[in-house]
């Protein structure tokens, strides 16, 4: 995750270079903050709506609790604390 993070703000960094930089940086808003809920210590902070407004307001509140998910069952899988079923 740190190394996704840390190319999400290379490329953001890259884009403040460019000659239509605001335009650009709205479209990697989204990207940002995925980034940071996948980051983040808090995951309930996302179905908050009031806190998810603040903080997550470009991700999808569909797709939000999937990331989580996800990032949760791989984090458990890289920990060795998913059982698995064969």
């Amino acid at each position: 995750m740190a190394a996704l993070a840390k190319d999400v703000t290379y490329l953001s960094n890259f884009v403040d270079t460019l000659e239509n930089a605001p335009i650009l940086k709205e479209n990697l808003d989204e990207l940002q903050q995925t980034v940071h809920l996948m980051q983040t210590e808090n995951p309930d902070e996302f179905f908050d709506v009031s806190i998810r407004n603040k903080k997550f307001g470009r991700v999808d509140a569909m797709n939000g609790p999937r990331i989580l998910e996800k990032y949760v069952i791989i984090g458990m899988m890289m920990k060795g604390n998913l059982l698995t079923f064969h």
